[in-house]
């Protein structure tokens, strides 16, 4: 399977949806659970839903597999180690469905989406001249995604630490992904203000539940999804040295979002929030898998889909 996502075969995006529903069969044996966190937009999404089970997780997978394969374009443009391959694609669907037993659709995969957007956009702050279309896109992007799970505004340190990076100051730079973000949310405020409706008026009565999901559960594919960032980290940090100018910063700015999603973790700890860090995994470990020997790479995806079914079978056994 590695040989055939390292490729860049055309089929392989025949395959990733196809993956992420083989994923999600275990999630319909199971009833929906909605995530009592998610923001107004994903409560909108949950009631286009109608409450129906099989219909979110065709959103879910749906979701899941455009951020695959906008993920594999992101790599290829801005020059990752995994690019010209659908290696991010793969480790993100993996990554993504994780919890698919658990939890059909969750606020942060339309998150995750917007977010692989404005990670596109701050990776090109490096041009020159005028940015402010890309600061102020960013900006909005993460504005959005806070809309569906509204603990994503702490990307808004992504997008800041990305200008810093990138770009000597300018402080109207830094005003724009302000406005940008509170574009969006604005919207709604006053949508919400002229209807009079509460944020709960899109709840499902009856439908969904809390998400109530013991971390304990899934214990062993979390131990083996960190074991494995971390074999990842230290392979990234090895090959640093090596990189041109331009890798060496898009790599920091992808860590230093990386610590962005760990502080997310810590500070809400709910197993759905673990998809956070799916975007920046994904690439780290594509470019893991492209610079080890081959039996290193099937190793790690052995161990990964091993983790992935037995995190399966222990929700539906119980």
């Amino acid at each position: 399977m590695i040989q055939f996502f390292r490729s860049g075969r055309p089929q392989s995006l025949i395959l990733l949806p196809v993956l992420a529903m083989i994923l999600y069969i275990g999630g319909m044996l199971t009833h929906a659970t909605a995530s009592p966190s998610g923001g107004p937009l994903y409560q909108l999404l949950m009631l286009i839903s109608g409450g129906f089970d099989w219909v979110q997780m065709v959103f879910a997978v749906t979701l899941i597999t455009l951020g695959a394969i906008l993920l594999n374009k992101v790599a290829t443009d801005h020059l990752f180690d995994a690019r010209n391959t659908f290696l991010p694609g793969l480790m993100y669907v993996l990554l993504s469905s994780s919890l698919a037993p658990f939890v059909h659709l969750s606020p942060t995969q339309p998150a995750n989406l917007l977010m692989i957007l404005a990670l596109d956009k701050i990776l090109s702050f490096n041009r020159k001249g005028n940015i402010y279309p890309l600061v102020l896109d960013a900006g909005m992007l993460v504005g959005v995604a806070a809309l569906f799970y509204p603990s994503y505004i702490i990307f808004l340190l992504t997008v800041w630490i990305g200008l810093n990076h990138f770009r000597p100051f300018a402080w109207r730079e830094w005003l724009i992904v302000w406005i940008g973000c509170a574009i969006p949310i604005a919207i709604i405020w006053v949508f919400y203000f002229a209807t009079e409706l509460s944020f709960h008026a899109w709840h499902l009565p009856g439908k969904s539940e809390k998400l109530r999901v013991p971390m304990s559960t899934s214990w062993l594919l979390w131990s083996i999804t960190a074991i494995l960032a971390v074999w990842a980290m230290i392979n990234t940090l090895l090959q640093y040295p090596k990189r041109n100018l331009r890798s060496k910063k898009n790599i920091t700015l992808l860590l230093l979002m990386l610590c962005n999603a760990v502080i997310l973790i810590a500070s809400q700890w709910e197993p759905q929030i673990l998809y956070t860090s799916a975007l920046m995994l994904g690439i780290l470990f594509a470019n893991f898998i492209s610079n080890v020997k081959p039996v290193y790479a099937q190793l790690v995806l052995l161990i990964l889909l091993s983790a992935l079914i037995q995190n399966q079978l222990i929700f539906l056994l119980n």
